[in-house]
């Protein structure tokens, strides 16, 4: 019988995975595929695909390996999901616990900041920050394995159902993030791919799928017209 969840997540540290993702979701029933990244083999985009590959759930959950689920949190994303496509009719992108809508933030976490619960939840968003998304496995998407390094693969995710006409959706479904993400040199060589890959393709799309300038992800503003050409 095919399992309605399947969590995947990108493992460097076998021991971290284990005391946080895999012990918090020990009694839930979930199909659990740990990828294997020690050393840095691949990029997040690549191995969590590897793991996507793998996953037979109905929806993909894709989480840091420090991220703990509390009591009850699969019934609570089913809860939210099913919430989501009442409103609209089943046709979402990517969900997950935070993200942007312009400069505003919405979600519920709990992190390096505090406990955070912003916004009338669920409720549609443009980006997503990585800790903790959901998809659909009907759509068919695959992160894109030439972004590379570790961030900004979830926008890259978020902008493809964006103009594929599947709207993003921050939900009231709280986990705890223990990571202390940095931006440093590696989060702006990665930013500047990105923005070069969408940039060029925002002036190819027609109609209303066509995405913004200037867009928020979670470490800040990404621009994509062209008076940012020379970043």
């Amino acid at each position: 019988m095919r399992p309605r969840i399947s969590v995947v997540t990108c493992v460097s540290d076998s021991r971290v995975y284990e005391k946080n993702v895999a012990s918090s979701l020990s009694a839930a029933d979930v199909e659990l595929l740990p990828v294997d990244n020690r050393g840095n083999r691949f990029s997040a985009a690549q191995a969590l695909n590897r793991g996507w590959e793998k996953a037979g759930g109905e929806m993909v959950v894709f989480c840091h390996q420090d991220i703990v689920f509390p009591s009850g949190w699969v019934e609570r994303l089913v809860g939210q999901v099913e919430a989501v496509e009442r409103r609209c009719r089943g046709n979402w992108g990517v969900a997950g616990t935070f993200g942007r809508r312009g400069e505003e933030w919405l979600g519920h976490v709990q992190d390096r900041h505090g406990h955070r619960c912003l916004g009338a939840l669920p409720t549609e968003v443009e980006t997503l920050d990585e800790h903790c998304l959901v998809v659909r496995r009907d759509l068919g998407l695959r992160f894109d394995p030439g972004l590379p390094g570790y961030h900004l693969y979830g926008v890259d995710l978020c902008l493809e159902c964006m103009i594929r006409g599947h709207p993003n959706y921050a939900l009231d479904c709280c986990v705890t993030h223990l990571g202390y993400g940095a931006k440093g040199e590696d989060y702006r060589r990665i930013r500047r791919v990105l923005e070069r890959k969408w940039r060029a393709r925002r002036w190819k799309l027609r109609g209303g799928r066509r995405i913004p300038a200037k867009v928020y992800g979670p470490n800040g503003r990404l621009r994509f017209g062209l008076r940012s050409s020379s970043l």
